[in-house]
């Protein structure tokens, strides 16, 4: 009997990177993000002012340390 269905998908292999391998070869790897998606991103859930915000994006800059988006959410 066969089914047009697959319920469920094994992967075997001797170590993690073996498993990773053997499933890799059968769905695809997953391409690299580009370069702007990756870098350090400041973020916090509570500014109080947006002086705050503005501050830690200064400090950043300040000590030359790469970073691509600051965010937060302003309490009123």
């Amino acid at each position: 009997m066969s089914t047009k269905i697959l319920d469920y998908w094994i992967t075997a292999g001797d170590s993690p990177a073996e498993i990773e391998e053997a499933y890799t070869a059968v769905t695809g790897k997953v391409p690299l993000m580009p370069g702007y998606g990756t870098g350090f991103w400041q973020c916090k859930l509570r500014y109080r002012t947006q002086d705050e915000l503005l501050e830690a994006a200064r400090s950043y800059k300040k000590r030359r340390l790469p970073w691509r988006q600051c965010e937060g959410s302003l309490v009123p």
